[in-house]
Order: C-alpha cells, then structure tokens, then sequence
C-alpha cells in the first residue's frame, strides 16, 4: 500500500519538469519543497536549446521565450573605459532541425513560475513548508519521514533539491566532480537607473 507512486523532493526546475512529465502520463506523486514559498530573487538565468526543445515538449516553449530574452550584448568596463562586444553566444538562425538554437536569458524564478502554472493547469501543485527529514526502504516500498512529522509511503522517491541534496545524503551517495570553491560568486538584485538593462556589463578589473 503506497501513499503515492513517486515522491519528489525539490521544487526548482528539476522536480518540476518531472512532476510535469509524471503527471501527462498519469503517474500518482507528491512534490515537496522544504521553503515556505517560492523563491523570488536571481538564480539561474540561462536556458539551453535543448532545455527549451523539453519545454516545447511540455507546452510551455512559448510562455518561457516570452518571459526572457536573447542573451544581450557585452560590455567592458576598464577604468574610464567603456567597450561595446559582440552578443554572447553569437546569434543563429532557427530551423525546422532546430527550432532553438540560442541561449535565452531568463530568471529562474520566471522559469519556475511558468512550470508551476503548467502543473497548476493539469491538476497538480507543490506542497510548500515540506522537507525531507530520513527515509527507509525495503525493496518493495520507501517510507520517508517529513519535516511536518508525517511519514508518507512512496514507491519511488526522487531527489531533485540540488547541490545539497539531503536525499543523496541520506543515501550516502557520493556527489560527483568537484565544487568551485576557488572561483567564488556573490548574486545581488539591485536597482541601477543609470546603466543599459539589455546590455551584459562587466568590470573585469573590479
């Protein structure tokens, strides 16, 4: 007796997509995510082509090229110095072979908002304030225990809460390749009035 077919941990892009999936296909699951609701400041920013050809899969291509942008043009900032560069990526013309062939520029949590709208549209949502806290299993079931102290029977569970993943640690799975720790980064989301928004800038020397 399962309390779902598959348990999903990680309500970001990952555990989304799979609850979209698992949900066309009719396939009984729970998402949950250990934050009280969604995050709204800068993450991830950049989608692949063929991250959007799975989106256009999903039904959601449009509503993400709507959202962002081509990845803009860069900008050198070298003391008094101010040097336009050529778009990142550089610039390709789609194909009927390839519908997406650019990088597209879109926060994260825009990317995010548009899949919980498409899980909202085939019945499903994401039970926020729930993390995963341990789990059991046997071969034939898994039994997690949750952070709101319920214990919920999955036939499968699926770890999807990124880097830190407690899934992976509880299971004691190694995280593979190695973290940059010698190549720091701080993320800020701040107001500027004076620089141009569709412009990459960087300050190489700062």
């Amino acid at each position: 007796m399962y309390d779902t077919e598959v348990l999903i941990v990680g309500a970001g892009p990952t555990g989304l997509t799979l609850a979209i999936e698992l949900a066309r296909r009719g396939i009984a699951f729970q998402l949950i995510e250990v934050a009280e609701k969604p995050f709204g400041g800068s993450r991830g920013k950049g989608v692949q082509p063929r991250t959007l050809e799975v989106f256009h899969d999903l039904g959601v291509a449009d509503r993400i090229v709507s959202a962002g942008m081509p990845y803009p043009r860069l900008r050198v900032h070298l003391g008094l110095l101010s040097l336009p560069l050529g778009p990142m990526g550089g610039w390709h013309e789609s194909s009927e072979s390839i519908p997406y062939p650019n990088l597209w520029l879109v926060p994260q949590h825009r990317t995010e908002a548009i899949l919980r709208e498409r899980l909202a549209e085939l019945g499903h949502d994401v039970k926020f304030g729930t993390g995963f806290e341990s789990l059991t299993q046997d071969g034939q079931r898994v039994t997690v225990r949750l952070s709101t102290g319920e214990s919920l029977i999955a036939k499968y569970v699926v770890g999807c809460d990124g880097g830190h993943s407690t899934v992976r640690k509880a299971l004691e799975i190694r995280l593979e390749g190695k973290p940059l720790s010698d190549e720091p980064s701080f993320v800020a989301d701040v107001e500027i009035s004076d620089l141009d928004h569709a412009t990459w800038h960087v300050w190489p020397l700062a």
